[in-house]
């Protein structure tokens, strides 16, 4: 409910700033380039519509790679209280706890913690099956800690991520422009009333694809969360 209201709040100054600059500015008196509005429009429609699936996919890609990433490591957590060898079991228990809370505490270090995550695949390969079960579950243990060292790039990539500064600057040049134009054909093809609703619509996007664009504190504590949890204490 907060959310929506701080929304329907933005979404109220931007009007309000859009209809002030539109009934208060002085109408331009040079020839109409009404048509130049719908060109400059479209590409920006075109762009921001690119950029915020892309920030959307971005999104899903990072969620996604989390919860695998948590399954596979409560995997080693579940062989690391089950294996003959209780000693080399707590260890892993304990390497697998500090990496959970590098990432529980700082969602953001995930580079940094490879190095925790090395501590942990460093002891998995020093295991010693001394049952044929442990040789069999060995096995499991081993394709596991592979595919988290294969998940981790992406998962970075989808941390680091987000529009490049080059790709900000581009679609701000364009929605200036839309904004621009659509200002100076007042009263050549275009109403106070029409300018004022277009620049409120083209700021609105502008904050759709920066809100999209961004993780939320909300979302990083929630995937933070996650990490707290996945592994027990004890």
């Amino acid at each position: 409910m907060k959310e929506a209201l701080i929304a329907a709040a933005r979404i109220a100054v931007f009007l309000a700033a859009a209809f002030a600059a539109s009934y208060g500015l002085p109408r331009h008196s040079g020839p109409s380039s009404a048509s130049s509005v719908f060109n400059t429009l479209l590409l920006f429609s075109f762009l921001t519509g690119f950029f915020i699936n892309r920030a959307l996919e971005r999104r899903k890609t990072l969620r996604t790679a989390v919860e695998t990433e948590l399954s596979r490591l409560r995997r080693l957590y579940n062989f690391s209280v089950s294996v003959d060898d209780r000693a080399w079991g707590r260890e892993l228990h304990a390497r697998l706890l500090t990496y959970h809370r590098r990432l529980a505490g700082n969602l953001f270090s995930y580079r940094e913690g490879r190095d925790e995550y090395r501590l942990v695949a460093q002891w998995i390969y020093t295991f010693a099956p001394a049952s044929e079960r442990d040789r069999i579950l060995y096995h499991d243990l081993l394709s596991t800690t592979r595919d988290i060292a294969l998940e981790r790039r992406p998962l970075e990539r989808s941390l680091e991520g987000g529009l490049a500064a080059q790709s900000w600057a581009v679609i701000l040049m364009i929605a200036g422009s839309v904004v621009t134009l659509v200002m100076i054909n007042r009263g050549n093809g275009m109403t106070e009333f029409s300018a004022g609703l277009t620049a409120a619509g083209i700021l609105a996007v502008l904050d759709l694809l920066r809100s999209t664009d961004r993780l939320s504190k909300a979302e990083i504590a929630a995937l933070q969360a996650m990490y707290r949890e996945n592994v027990p204490e004890t």
